[in-house]
């Protein structure tokens, strides 16, 4: 499921201009280890009415079928709240939580959502190794032909 929360609307992805901007970013700050590794970033950004979610997969570019590290990070949303302006905390969020799992030998799975403060916002995260773009586009088959 794509949201931290059950949702009953459709998510909004953000534009493709904006993930690729994050994956580039994300790519210059961990140059070494995606070139050691061989792999690169793929970001996606949903919003809800009550939900901001950034998917963050760290995926082998020489074997597209290799099953990814994902971060998901989550955090909520209301009417007071600034969903760009949210989004880009959970960017930051992400950095911290990458800087972690590329320092650490041992790289495990959060099946379940965490709670952590980040700059004076709950922000929830959770691990996986979920190809997030094949089930994003599972999605949109499903729909298609419902």
């Amino acid at each position: 499921m794509l949201s931290r929360n059950n949702q009953e609307t459709a998510p909004n992805f953000l534009p493709l201009e904006w993930q690729q901007k994050i994956e580039t970013l994300l790519f210059e700050i961990y140059k070494a280890q995606c070139q050691k590794d061989s792999s690169g970033f793929q970001v996606h950004g949903i919003t809800y009415p009550n939900e901001v979610f950034l998917s963050v997969s760290y995926v082998n570019l020489k074997s597209p079928t290799s099953t990814p590290y994902t971060l998901l990070v989550s955090c909520d949303l209301d009417d007071k709240t600034d969903p760009l302006k949210t989004m880009d905390n959970l960017v930051d969020s992400v950095g911290m939580l990458l800087d972690h799992f590329f320092q650490s030998d041992e790289r495990e799975i959060e099946t379940i959502w965490n709670e952590i403060e980040f700059q004076k916002k709950k922000v929830y995260f959770r691990t996986t190794r979920e190809n997030i773009s094949l089930t994003i586009e599972a999605n949109r088959i499903l729909e298609e032909n419902d």
